[in-house]
């Protein structure tokens, strides 16, 4: 069974409400064939979260390939959140319970979250945990149509000021306002700057990731440069009513190196849903004792207004 087929199928609600990494559905003659037969249910804790924000911990399990179920819930189950030595809460989850929330919790650049999550069916225990990361902002955004009118290129200028490693990516949103609601589509672009890994700058994505060390500085100012096609901006409201206003959303986020190595796995196979059927795995992870992605991000947003008020 090809790779790309089984890493699909995983599992988790997680990823694929956040949408991160909806990537290309192109086919590749190169495959490679993995044993899904007699392999064994993996529990899988993961969790995004950010500064200020609500923080909810996802636990699950892994199912069959061939199941029409894209997860398996874990039964009784308890998590455990702290924040540095600081235990915050212990949440307890009922049969059916694919998730549990701990709340808003204020975070500081300086603390760790961990998660701690203990199966009662078998005893298993997962934990895992990730630092905050200091936010980033955006300088602004530059714009310019091609000569040929079909592209929208833009140049994104930040500050990178820390001395460490730091890992980031970047997606483009439409934001299409009408009747007082909001529509956000995730555009593909070309990311065309060295710093883009080159994974994900061989196509076009809907994210950009890149890593720090290969930035391009102008004027003190890091550089990123990425363009999309007009048309596509275009066609969700061309047969249409005029929506109130159209914006384009772009977004900065910093994450951590167990983040970024989970979407470099995630870009090189194609696949959003990149954990494990039945325990076998080429994806990075984080959580010891199972699989998942526990990591902080932070972010900004520069948006650009191109139709109505």
């Amino acid at each position: 069974m090809p790779l790309r087929q089984v890493l699909h199928k995983f599992l988790t609600p997680l990823f694929a409400a956040l949408a991160f990494v909806a990537l290309p559905a192109c086919e590749s003659d190169a495959t490679s064939d993995i044993d899904v037969e007699g392999g064994s249910a993996v529990e899988v804790l993961s969790c995004l979260f950010s500064p200020g924000a609500e923080v909810v911990a996802h636990l699950t399990s892994s199912v069959p390939y061939d199941s029409p179920d894209r997860f398996a819930t874990v039964g009784q189950a308890e998590i455990t959140l702290s924040v540095g030595s600081r235990e915050v809460g212990t949440r307890s989850m009922s049969d059916g319970d694919a998730s549990v929330s701990f709340g808003t919790i204020e975070l500081s650049d300086s603390d760790t979250l961990s998660l701690r999550a203990f199966v009662q069916r078998n005893g298993n225990i997962l934990t895992a945990s990730a630092p905050v990361m200091p936010r980033v902002g955006i300088v602004r955004v530059d714009t310019i149509s091609s000569a040929t009118g079909d592209r929208l290129h833009m140049v994104l200028l930040m500050k990178d000021s820390t001395a460490t490693d730091d890992f980031y990516q970047i997606e483009v949103h439409q934001e299409t306002y009408t009747a007082g609601q909001c529509a956000d589509t995730t555009l593909r672009c070309s990311y065309t700057s060295n710093a883009f890994n080159d994974i994900g700058s061989s196509t076009t994505n809907t994210i950009g990731i890149f890593r720090d060390d290969h930035l391009t500085t102008r004027n003190g100012l890091n550089v990123l440069a990425f363009s999309l096609p007009w048309s596509d901006v275009r066609m969700p409201f061309a047969n249409s009513a005029q929506p109130d206003s159209v914006m384009l959303a772009v977004r900065l986020y910093h994450h951590s190196e167990d983040y970024y190595n989970f979407l470099f796995d995630a870009l090189q196979t194609q696949s959003y849903l990149l954990l494990p059927v039945f325990g076998t795995s080429s994806s990075a992870t984080n959580v010891t004792g199972g699989y998942g992605i526990v990591a902080c991000l932070t972010s900004d947003v520069w948006k650009i207004r191109i139709a109505g008020e």
